[in-house]
């Protein structure tokens, strides 16, 4: 399998740490790195590879999505679950980490503009989403633009005080399962009801866990969704085949895309999402 056409696999950076913050929420940090080559061509949607110089554990890059992108720095959004995190929540400034990027398909920035944009996010899956807005309201892609956040409960939830006080042209909201923050109920009968409460054209955009993605295809067919889909990588360039997707349609070698390279990014009807794997 070839790559995309106009596609690179990003270069590969050793960066000086300048940052590395706890988040109100404890699980997460975000840790900013400065990256001129990586930052100046990222788009929202896209993610770098990480391993720290030196390190054996883990053996292969982990892939982090960019939840930060300003000048000649990016910022990435994670919890701390394993070998590498946890080593990448110790780094100090002036730290370094072994960066390969930006990889994959961002969010398509060239549609035509819309009344109202809705962004998305499913716990974790938040991160790519306020680099999205801006480039949205930079770009005039949308009238209003509301970023709406969901969890399972209020200690999950990732940039709560951050949503709270944001610029005055993002609205933001947050769903909460058990009703302990916000909205009781999903994000997604979060987003059927704001989306109820106004007028005129829609698109959406979304990052978070397959089922998440799966019922936004289901219960809006119509409507323009981006979907970015997260899952494990192995190589992150397209070589190991290890994160391939069904694509809706399609047969034979056409049938998977490779999330890496052709992804993580896509039109939400384009996947196949009765045949993608339970997560």
């Amino acid at each position: 399998m070839s790559l995309p056409a106009g596609y690179t696999a990003g270069e590969v950076v050793r960066c000086a740490v300048e940052r590395n913050e706890a988040l109100d929420n404890p699980d997460y940090r975000e840790l900013t790195i400065r990256a001129p080559g990586i930052a100046r061509r990222a788009v929202p949607g896209q993610f770098v590879h990480v391993r720290l110089p030196g390190a054996t554990d883990p053996f292969l890059r982990r892939p982090f999505s960019i939840s930060g992108l300003e000048g000649d720095r990016l910022t990435l959004l994670f919890k701390q679950v394993g070998a590498l995190t946890t080593q990448m929540a110790g780094l100090a400034s002036g730290g370094e980490v072994d960066v390969l990027g930006p990889l994959g398909q961002g969010y398509d920035l060239t549609p035509e503009p819309v009344d109202r944009a809705f962004l998305v996010g499913g716990g974790y899956g938040v991160a790519p989403l306020l680099v999205l807005a801006r480039a949205l309201h930079r770009r005039t892609l949308a009238g209003e633009i509301t970023l709406l956040v969901g969890a399972r409960a209020a200690r999950h939830l990732v940039w709560r005080d951050r949503l709270a006080t944001e610029v005055g042209w993002l609205k933001s909201a947050v769903a909460t399962d058990d009703g302990s923050a916000g909205y009781r109920g999903t994000v997604l009968d979060l987003l059927a009801d704001r989306m109820a409460a106004g007028k005129g054209s829609v698109a959406l955009f979304a990052c978070g866990p397959m089922p998440m993605l799966a019922a936004i295809a289901g219960r809006w067919p119509d409507l323009p969704a981006q979907v970015a889909v997260e899952n494990q990588m192995g190589c992150g360039i397209g070589v190991c085949l290890g994160c391939v997707l069904p694509m809706a349609g399609a047969t034979g070698v056409g049938r998977y895309s490779r999330i890496c390279c052709e992804g993580p990014v896509y039109k939400a009807q384009a996947v196949d999402w009765a045949a993608c794997p339970a997560r």
